[in-house]
């Protein structure tokens, strides 16, 4: 399906789009996350989407990011405008640069990168989103939590045992 998007036009995307949404592979866990970006990766799209630099600081990652996306593994409940998408596709996909992209949709270029970052901004915040579900599983919880923090009290409390007691433990 990718493989149709490599040369035609940016409107392809839409078609493409709607076949990702129906997508069965699931959306995309941490450790498969991190065989496309590195966590300074992410770091470079939120500071896209802050607007804390220029649009090729992270053209690099966007075939990447633009093959996860058209082929659904965000999830069912991401999706991009119909405009955000072309533009991945043609910028991420064709590696299409900002002027030939503002010919094609006839827009003009400020709009266009407006919207590139919109984008980028919605896929930035989905990947951390990624993370921090990786990061809050991986977090001590109800009975583990509660065990680590009666073995931790015991541990500060050897002063009130006797040498006796602390071997029969």
């Amino acid at each position: 399906v990718l493989e149709n998007l490599d040369n035609g036009p940016v409107s392809d995307a839409l078609t493409v789009q709607k076949r990702a949404g129906a997508s069965s592979a699931g959306k995309i866990e941490m450790e498969e996350l991190n065989y496309f970006l590195t966590p300074h990766d992410l770091k470079r799209l939120e500071q896209y989407g802050r607007n804390l630099c220029d649009h090729h600081l992270v053209t690099d990652l966007l075939p990447s990011i633009a093959r996860l996306y058209f082929s659904g593994r965000f999830g069912p409940d991401f999706s991009l405008s119909n405009v955000q998408a072309a533009l991945l596709c043609g910028i991420g996909v064709q590696n299409r640069g900002v002027e030939n992209l503002t010919a094609e949709l006839g827009l003009p270029s400020n709009q266009v990168l407006a919207m590139f970052n919109k984008a980028v901004r919605k896929i930035s915040i989905a990947l951390n989103g990624i993370v921090e579900e990786h990061e809050k599983s991986s977090m001590l919880g109800g009975d583990k939590r509660r065990k680590v923090e009666a073995a931790a009290s015991k541990m500060q409390n050897v002063v009130a045992q006797t040498l006796e007691e602390d071997a029969t433990e």
